[in-house]
Parts: structure tokens; sequence; C-alpha cells
């Protein structure tokens, strides 16, 4: 049996894919779909760094807040809820509408996807909410230094 999933079989190349799902997203900022498939990747990262190992991928994300609010956004998609006991950095992640929905044709305003963290992350990242580009333009930064420091 061959490891990996098809062109992907390494971290580096997980992390290959986080680019093309960044640059998706900043093409395309209000498309929830393209935010979800960011911040599954990021989460799943880490799943390849430790090879399955679920407790040192568990340790390595619960050491880095930044992970952690990556792994409640792709949980949160994939279960179609926030409000899990196991995950606690998001408080809301919402469209941001300046008119009442349905008021005005869509696509008229950019309505941007905004995450709001809990007060740990709040502390940490010193703001409320940031909406999903700025954040993954952080969690970008965070990848780039994890694989500059540990380049193989």
């Amino acid at each position: 049996m061959t490891e990996g999933f098809f062109d992907l079989s390494t971290p580096e190349d997980l992390f290959g894919k986080l680019k093309h799902d960044f640059d998706e997203l900043k093409s395309n900022p209000s498309n929830s779909w393209k935010a979800y498939d960011f911040f599954v990747t990021a989460t799943h990262i880490a799943d390849w760094i430790y090879e399955g190992n679920r407790r040192k991928t568990r340790e390595f994300r619960g050491t880095h807040l930044i992970l952690k609010v990556c792994d409640h956004l792709a949980c949160s998609g994939k279960h179609f809820r926030l409000d899990n006991p196991a995950h606690r950095s998001v408080e809301k992640a919402e469209r941001e509408y300046y008119v009442e929905p349905g008021y005005v044709e869509s696509g008229y305003y950019e309505e941007p996807l905004v995450v709001t963290f809990n007060e740990a992350e709040k502390t940490e990242f010193g703001i409320k909410s940031e909406n999903v580009v700025s954040l993954a333009s952080r969690v970008m930064e965070f990848w780039e230094n994890y694989f500059n420091d540990n380049a193989t």
C-alpha cells in the first residue's frame, strides 16, 4: 500500500495545499467553502507531522492557540456547530452583514466572514474578532515558521 493521498504524501505537501487554499481564500474572502477548506487543511498538518500519533498531535495543537482556533473551526464546520465542549477557542464564526439579509441583492456588499475569539485567545491575540483572511494570514505565518525551523 502506498502512503499518502494521491500526490500528497508529506507534511510539506499538505503545507503546499494550504498555500493554495490561502490563495483561494484571499481571492474569495466571503466564501465559506474556501474558509472551511483552509482551516481543515491547516489543522490536519499536525496529524501528518505526527503520523497519526493522536497524543502528540493533541499536545502540539494544545500548545499553540492559533492551532486550537483552526481545530475548533475545522471541527465546527464538520459537525455544523461551534458549541462542542472539547473546543473552547471560538465564540462565534459568522458572516458580517452591513444590512439585513435580503435587503439588497446578494454580492452587492462584501460580507466578510468573521471569527470572534474566547477569552484566552482575545488576550493572546490582542483582539476580540478577526476576519478569516487576516486570521488565515497568521496561520500561514505560523506554519511557514514551523517548516523553516524544522526543515529536513
